[in-house]
């Protein structure tokens, strides 16, 4: 986030979540500025560009490529609204569409609107201040609103400060209007491709890799509207250039493959690889600024790296095979490598694909938000001869919408 199984992995079923939050049931966001907080001698800065929340005239609530852009009050009140299963973004800017600071819970600059009640279609900030870029509720909802396990918020934090960074990429391409105000937002999303180890069976449980031993490969992926693009006949591919970070470039950053351009989107694919020669290994990106160059235009980005090892997602597969020596159906469990149990609904942005070979047995990057979706069982509408299963290929996005490719085997 080495071998043949892993090219395999990135190029051939990894793909974009296309989520439809128009369909999905929306919750109510609703906050007050402290008075002290819009007081002209507010001494709540942020250090380098010396606004306050007295400044602050927008909220902007983000997920993946849609927003709700409300208006602040003269009171200092808003409102406004996010998809339930979402890891939205609330940013708070100036009337000219200046970064003032994010909305910090739970430890996290993230709002993941899960693990809430039935009944709960609003969530009430009550007051807001500024410290530095984070702006900090008086009603956090993080352990009384969303309740989560500690194994669930750790995985939060732990990737937090990647989500940080990404929260500031408001405005790629430097024009001084947040980058969805204008349908041209980009969604960048890391991928994490690892073997996970030995499926189970009714015989036998799973054998999972030790967490010390998993070997990660990593990728940058993009998604923009081709509103970006001069001229959609181009190959993306060919004129699309990745560097950084600006304060000391990587030299061995290459354009991964499968990447596209259809009548609405483009994708790219970028990863740095250490070796012409097979194995390559993907190897990670240095924190920092990295400038996207596509037909004649820069956007930059800040990026920040993160470690997943020990918070990596594991879709943990036991395979139910009959006396034909059939696979009929896959039973599904969720954990971080140290064992710890987690809900997928909690962590996750989508339903998981399961693959093996080039045969699809299911694609399910939507189900985050289909309330009948089981998570935990695969049934087969045709059962799969075992002889010819010698991996299983497993695909999600975590709430983050980073990208999980996990490979399987028999032994």
């Amino acid at each position: 986030m080495k071998t043949f199984i892993y090219t395999l992995l990135l190029t051939i079923f990894l793909a974009s979540c296309d989520k439809d939050y128009v369909r999905i049931e929306k919750i109510r966001l609703k906050g007050q500025i402290s008075a002290a907080a819009m007081a002209p001698n507010s001494l709540s800065k942020v250090p380098t560009a010396g606004y306050t929340l007295a400044d602050a005239a927008k909220v902007l609530i983000f997920y993946g490529s849609d927003y709700d852009l409300v208006t602040i009050k003269s009171d200092g009140s808003f409102s406004g609204r996010a998809p339930l299963g979402s890891a939205s973004c609330v940013a708070f800017l100036t009337e000219n569409n200046q970064f003032i600071g994010s909305l910090f819970v739970g430890g996290c600059y993230l709002l993941p609107l899960v693990g809430l009640d039935d009944d709960v279609k609003e969530i009430n900030f009550s007051t807001l201040t500024l410290s530095g870029t984070r702006v900090i509720p008086a009603n956090d909802p993080i352990g009384s609103t969303i309740i989560l396990t500690d194994e669930e918020l750790a995985f939060l934090r732990e990737v937090d400060s990647y989500y940080e960074a990404l929260a500031k990429n408001i405005d790629m391409d430097n024009n001084g209007t947040p980058d969805v105000m204008e349908n041209k937002r980009i969604e960048l999303y890391e991928t994490n491709s690892f073997k996970g180890g030995t499926w189970g069976t009714d015989t036998q449980n799973p054998i999972l890799t030790e967490p010390s031993q998993i070997t990660l490969d990593y990728g940058i992926h993009m998604v923009g509207p081709n509103a970006w693009l001069n001229n959609t006949a181009n190959s993306v591919a060919e004129n699309a250039q990745l560097s950084g970070p600006a304060s000391n470039p990587h030299g061995d950053i290459i354009n991964s493959g499968n990447s596209y351009i259809n009548n609405k989107e483009f994708k790219l694919n970028f990863a740095r690889v250490s070796s012409l020669q097979q194995p390559m290994t993907y190897l990670p990106f240095d924190d920092g600024v990295y400038t996207l160059s596509i037909d004649n235009k820069e956007l930059t980005f800040n990026y920040i790296q993160v470690n997943m090892s020990n918070y990596l997602i594991l879709a943990v597969p036991t395979l139910h095979i009959n006396s034909s020596n059939q696979l009929t159906s896959i039973s599904i469990q969720y954990q971080l490598p140290d064992g710890s149990p987690v809900v997928p609904r909690n962590v996750m942005s989508s339903g998981v694909d399961v693959r093996f070979a080039n045969q699809e047995i299911r694609t399910s990057t939507n189900a985050k938000y289909d309330d009948d979706y089981d998570y935990y069982t695969v049934e087969l509408e045709n059962p799969v001869d075992m002889n010819s299963l010698q991996d299983l290929s497993l695909s999600y996005f975590d709430i983050l919408g980073n990208q999980y490719g996990v490979s399987w085997s028999a032994n």
